[in-house]
């Protein structure tokens, strides 16, 4: 496989992110610049489907938790915040705990 990416490539990557940075709908953004959606979106899947040989993933090694007593439940929140719950919890409380964490 090139290094380099293909000019054509390298045209639509930037056509994507132009849209992306522009705050229009993919429908908008093409009538104002008089792309073919269906082009748009057959080079989107192409690109999404092999990201460009420079970009790199980060990815952590993390020591397995411990084993949790069986009954007990651990819901992730965003930001890494994570609420522990236990057999015999109040649904309805859960829910307001998780939605006011979320909102913050």
């Amino acid at each position: 496989m090139s290094e380099h990416p293909s000019p054509a490539s390298q045209k639509w990557r930037e056509i994507i992110e132009r849209q992306q940075a522009s705050g229009l709908s993919v429908g908008a953004f093409c009538h104002r610049d008089s792309i073919a959606e269906s082009s748009f979106f057959a080079w989107k899947r192409r690109l999404d489907a092999s990201p460009p040989a420079t970009a790199f993933i980060e990815a952590k090694v993390v020591q397995a938790p411990a084993p949790r007593p069986a009954g007990g439940i651990e819901v992730r929140l965003r930001g890494g915040r994570r609420v522990r719950v236990r057999r015999g919890f109040d649904p309805a409380l859960l829910a307001e705990v998780v939605a006011a964490l979320e909102a913050s």
